[in-house]
C-alpha cells in the first residue's frame, strides 16, 4: 500500500507542476484550494489531470457522462432575466427587475403567471 501511495503523491506532484500548480478545469491555484486530487477515468483507469476538490466533486456529480455535462451547460445558457428573484439571496439590488429580493412581490408575480398560463 506505501509504494502505491508514493507513486500517487509523485504522480500528482507531476501533473500539478505540469499544470503551473492549477486545476485542469478551472484553474484555480492549487496554494488557494484546499486539496489536489489526481482525476482518473473510471473506465480505462487513466489519469487525467490534477483537479481541486470542487472539480473533481462536480465530474463525480455528473457521472463523467459527457451528454449530462452538456445539458447542464445549455440550462445554464437560458435567459432567465424573466423569472424572480430566488427568495433567500439577500445579497441585495437584482439590476434585472431594478430591485432587492426582498422588496420583490412574488404573490403578484403568481398571479401575474397563472393568468398569462390561462391565454
Amino acid at each position: 500500500m506505501k509504494h502505491r501511495e508514493h507513486w500517487l503523491s509523485h504522480l500528482r506532484e507531476w501533473f500539478v507542476k505540469k499544470q503551473n500548480n492549477r486545476c485542469a478545469i478551472c484553474g484555480v491555484h492549487f496554494e488557494i484550494a484546499r486539496r489536489t486530487h489526481l482525476d482518473h477515468c473510471h473506465v480505462t483507469k487513466h489519469t487525467r489531470g490534477a483537479l481541486c476538490s470542487s472539480c473533481n466533486s462536480g465530474l463525480g456529480m455528473f457521472k463523467e457522462d459527457v451528454a449530462l455535462l452538456e445539458s447542464a451547460i445549455s440550462y445554464l445558457q437560458v435567459d432567465y432575466s424573466q423569472n424572480p428573484p430566488h427568495p433567500k439571496d439577500e445579497l441585495g439590488f437584482n439590476p434585472t427587475i431594478g430591485l432587492a429580493p426582498r422588496e420583490f412581490d412574488y404573490a403578484a408575480w403568481f398571479r401575474y403567471q397563472q393568468v398569462s398560463e390561462r391565454v
